[in-house]
């Protein structure tokens, strides 16, 4: 074989060689970014996928918050309009404006026992919706509640033991200022003044929780 027959043979096989090549690299390229592709639609579905659910989760969870904001609310409007409903009886039971019958009335001491006893089992009922600092605020207010009512309980029982109370006059109320109508003046007072402020004050934390400004 001649020399310039061996140079084009070998030009020829090396220009195949890079056609090859060539076209290998193309089909290598074409399919790389097949599988790119590929993996970018796949990489978008999944981040669909997951934003769709995460999506679904917060919604979720959105849902529930607003029931049991909603649920709370129920509660706190339950708690306070008892609370004030308490106040109220307290101030009938201790008011110091009533007839000579006061002494032997029961009934609005009976009302004031019930009355403390459902609030106690909404409290109780309803505590998981509310800090214990703010459950031993409503506590409190039911302990002293009992207070006067014990109070008001105990003067009305010294007030059966003297009958000559019964004729009292000023004179005898300044020169026995710790007798039944001292203790009665000092619960009525402690209603509309401390009991009345308790409630007050949670008021201002319900609305802090409802996010009222």
């Amino acid at each position: 074989m001649k020399w310039d027959e061996i140079v084009k043979f070998l030009i020829s096989v090396t220009s195949l060689s890079a056609i090859i090549i060539y076209i290998g690299k193309k089909l290598v390229d074409k399919s790389l970014d097949a599988g790119i592709e590929k993996y970018k639609t796949n990489l978008n579905k999944e981040l669909e996928l997951f934003k769709s659910e995460l999506n679904r989760v917060d919604t979720e969870h959105q849902i529930k918050y607003n029931r049991l904001s909603e649920q709370r609310a129920d509660r706190i409007n339950l708690l306070y309009k008892s609370l004030y409903e308490l106040e109220q009886k307290l101030k009938y039971l201790t008011t110091m404006a009533q007839g000579p019958e006061w002494s032997t009335d029961t009934e609005r001491a009976e009302d004031v026992r019930k009355h403390l006893s459902h609030l106690e089992e909404i409290l109780e009922l309803n505590r998981i919706y509310f800090k214990d600092e703010l459950c031993g605020e409503i506590e409190a207010i039911i302990r002293e509640s009992k207070k006067i009512e014990t109070s008001i309980y105990s003067a009305k029982l010294e007030r059966k033991k003297n009958e000559d109370y019964i004729k009292m006059n000023m004179r005898h109320l300044i020169n026995n200022p710790t007798g039944p109508s001292d203790t009665w003046s000092q619960t009525d007072y402690h209603v509309r003044t401390d009991i009345k402020n308790a409630r007050l004050k949670l008021a201002n934390e319900f609305r802090e929780i409802l996010g009222v400004s």
